[in-house]
């Protein structure tokens, strides 16, 4: 084979790792609970409270669905799940672990005035990990304070989505699934 001819290789080959490395990171908070956040004292306290009641509220809307118990604590750990609310009865969703608030805006200058600059996420943990991943199962971290997520997490997940069996934050169930 020519030489020219592996060098185009190689640089088609190295191209989706190099795009990944470019994704937009937004500024964000991560908290386990209304409490962390007001104790951090990185916020105000009343945009840390309504930001836990906008994530709270969509919790309900978008948490990952399961149609037994033992599928959603397979995902999340035992105790870990609880019944679904709200007009659908017969499902069960993870427990919120967490929430973040993420800016909308490039670089987070308006984290106190205009409550739509900032989107607050429910965040969940997965059975044996310490990492956070949104409803919409994309990966946040570990870490609680300031972070960077990306920009795609400060977006909510459009709707939740019923699973009948084990998968979330899986590999191969985030390709099948959720388009992580």
């Amino acid at each position: 084979m020519k030489r020219s001819r592996l060098i185009q290789l190689a640089v088609l080959g190295s191209a989706p790792l190099l795009l990944t490395g470019c994704e937009e990171e937004r500024a964000a908070f991560v908290y386990e609970s209304l409490d962390a956040c007001i104790s951090a004292n990185q916020l105000p306290a009343q945009a840390c409270r309504d930001d836990f009641s906008r994530a709270a509220a969509q919790h309900q809307q978008t948490a990952p669905r399961y149609v037994s118990a033992s599928d959603c604590e397979a995902d999340f750990g035992a105790a870990r799940c609880e019944s679904g609310s709200g007009s659908s009865s017969g499902f069960f969703v993870p427990l919120m672990t967490g929430y973040m608030i993420a800016s909308m805006l490039r670089g987070g200058q308006d984290w106190t005035g205009n409550q739509n600059s900032r989107s607050p996420q429910p965040l969940y943990r997965t059975r044996g990990s310490s990492s956070w991943r949104t409803s919409g199962n994309i990966l946040i971290g570990s870490n609680t304070g300031a972070a960077k997520v990306p920009a795609r997490a400060s977006e909510p997940a459009a709707r939740a989505v019923t699973m009948s069996r084990a998968g979330f934050g899986s590999t191969a169930s985030a390709r099948g699934s959720w388009g992580g």
